[in-house]
């Protein structure tokens, strides 16, 4: 599989991105705006997505956090592609 095959949207990776998404939202507003916490408080491994610290960044994060959020679901469909053609 090459690069455009592993990044190329399908319906599978479309719902997966979309999942993937909301609850990375969640748990950014969750613990960001309710909660109040600051970065420092929060784990080291950020499954969810990048978290900003300044507003003023706010545009670029949203870019690398739905990018990271689409490649992500393209690597789980990818793993879940071999470990069906494996059985």
């Amino acid at each position: 599989m090459n690069w455009k095959e592993f990044l190329k949207p399908d319906l599978k990776k479309v719902i997966t991105f979309i999942i993937i998404a909301v609850l990375g939202i969640s748990y950014i507003f969750l613990f960001r705006v309710l909660a109040g916490l600051s970065i420092l408080d929060l784990p080291s491994v950020l499954i969810f997505g990048v978290l900003i610290e300044n507003y003023y960044e706010f545009g670029r994060v949203i870019l690398v956090n739905v990018l990271y959020w689409y490649v992500l679901s393209c690597l789980i469909i990818w793993i879940y592609n071999k470990v069906k053609k494996k059985k």
